[in-house]
């Protein structure tokens, strides 16, 4: 993913679009929210997620398979929180009928398509 066009892009975000390419804004409403939503990126000017964005650094790995990936948290105090997945989910990104139809009624509300 890393060479993707738009994954690396800084703040500031001129759209829902760019945030939702962009890794660095990704990891920020994460660690931010704990779980990203599609309602966050409507969020992309919010001064709380493009500051931590602007401090995300993101690094390819050949170490890792395509849809692997490690996160590493320096606090503050200079603790390092790590964690490495070797798989992303596919339930992240697939979502069975009646889950799909429940996310894109909470998205579109009573506006419908």
């Amino acid at each position: 993913f890393f060479e993707f066009p738009g994954t690396q892009r800084n703040p500031p975000y001129g759209s829902p679009t760019e945030a939702l390419a962009s890794v660095k804004f990704t990891v920020a409403a994460a660690l931010l929210h704990g779980a990203v939503e599609l309602e966050h990126f409507n969020d992309f000017k919010s001064e709380e997620v493009t500051s931590l964005a602007k401090r995300v650094e993101v690094q390819p790995s050949t170490a890792l398979s395509y849809t692997a990936a490690a996160l590493q948290v320096e606090l503050t105090d200079g603790t390092v929180l790590a964690i490495e997945e070797d798989a992303i989910p596919q339930n992240l990104f697939f979502r069975d009928e009646a889950a799909a139809i429940d996310a894109a009624s909470r998205l579109l509300g009573d506006d419908g398509l």
